[in-house]
């Protein structure tokens, strides 16, 4: 019964929830006001005309300054909610990535991270190719 769009409705009646990014990790909410704004956002999403960056420490030193990685991502079944890398049956995944930083000292690597397409775990494995 408490949750944020609950909270907000309090405060705002006419707050809709339109997208949950990342909902199990640090994550972000995005509500709007009323029903005609919640379509407008919500069709953004579905056309990809919302731009995404994250930024993480990967362990190791990642070679090159950017690129992408363009690997087909689908449900590992016996592991689910886990995704694996199949070329075969998975659905387009791509991210673009470009560093920030490398810690030689500690072997990591700082990243600013663009995903094309948002499958779940896509950024981890994404990362995890390199």
């Amino acid at each position: 019964q408490d949750c944020v769009v609950t909270r907000l409705q309090a405060v705002y009646p006419d707050a809709l929830t339109v997208h949950r990014l990342d909902q199990v990790t640090s994550g972000l909410l995005l509500h709007a006001r009323g029903k005609e704004m919640q379509a407008a956002l919500s069709m953004q999403f579905e056309r990809r005309q919302v731009g995404k960056c994250y930024e993480a420490i990967v362990q190791g030193l990642i070679e090159g300054e950017a690129g992408e990685v363009d690997l087909p991502l689908i449900v590992d079944w016996p592991n689910r909610p886990k995704q694996v890398v199949d070329r075969e049956r998975g659905k387009p995944a791509l991210t673009r990535w470009r560093v920030m930083a490398r810690d030689v000292e500690a072997q990591r690597t700082r990243v600013a991270l663009e995903p094309i397409t948002g499958r779940s775990h896509q950024l981890r494995l994404h990362m995890a190719s390199l």
